[in-house]
């Protein structure tokens, strides 16, 4: 199993990609930290466990909150003792046409998809300093290279998250922490489900394999970018869109 034994930090991964990753990490012998602000996350837990897995933990949190994600680690220190890898998917959508964009939609987006990484991150850090290795796998977005209509304000967090990644990864990669970012295309989920099927129509029409993703096939690279297979790869950016988008 190539990551028996691992710690591995999941943010978001109540549902969706997030919790996709949590299956395939626990399924690789990880040992799993399932975070996620919605009341879903305990169930998640309780869901691999049922499946078999011994090694999960569900903590309930807050990532654009300093103090939750402080509690979220300090959580994980005193059950498993370490950080291996940590996966920045947590994220929201606050839509609307620029000029009604409020004050709130702008922050609330930017606050969960970007600065949480300042806290996650930091956190990670920490660990993985110490043990001089580690994995951060980012989640940005199609729209963050290629911007989307009515969403700015996420189109604009998930490019900080790029420039972070790269960033981070001029910081970090003689400390032996690799730090790379997958940005999905259009992916079956609950936010997803929420737009209106002449949209989803629409957008499918760009994408040359005439589909959207399934959740697991955005796990699939966010593993493998964790994994030793990846070991030369660091500050760089997995678009996973289907032929949608070149970069």
């Amino acid at each position: 199993m190539r990551f028996s034994h691992q710690v591995v930090v999941i943010t978001g991964a109540a549902r969706g990609i997030g919790f996709a990753t949590a299956q395939l990490f626990a399924a690789e012998g990880a040992r799993v930290v399932l975070a996620d602000l919605s009341d879903d996350c305990a169930a998640a837990g309780e869901t691999l466990l049922a499946q078999g897995y011994s090694d999960i933990l569900a903590v309930r949190c807050d990532v654009a909150v300093r103090n939750d994600v402080e509690a979220l680690f300090h959580k994980v220190a005193s059950v498993f003792g370490e950080v291996d890898i940590l996966v920045n998917n947590a994220g929201i959508t606050r839509d609307a046409l620029f000029h009604k964009l409020t004050e709130e939609q702008w922050d609330s987006v930017m606050s969960v998809n970007l600065k949480s990484m300042l806290f996650t991150t930091q956190a990670a850090l920490g660990h993985m300093l110490k043990k001089g290795k580690g994995a951060i796998v980012n989640l940005a977005s199609v729209s963050g290279q290629m911007g989307n209509v009515g969403q700015s304000n996420y189109a604009a967090s998930k490019a900080g998250v790029e420039a972070l990644t790269r960033t981070l990864c001029l910081e970090y990669a003689a400390k032996g922490i690799r730090i790379n970012a997958v940005a999905p295309g259009f992916t079956y989920s609950e936010m997803t489900k929420a737009i209106p099927e002449t949209v989803v129509e629409a957008m499918l029409k760009k994408i040359p394999m005439r589909r959207g993703a399934e959740p697991q096939e955005i796990a699939r690279a966010i593993l493998f970018l964790a994994s030793g297979d990846a070991s030369f790869i660091n500050g760089q950016t997995l678009s996973v869109n289907g032929g949608m988008f070149f970069s």
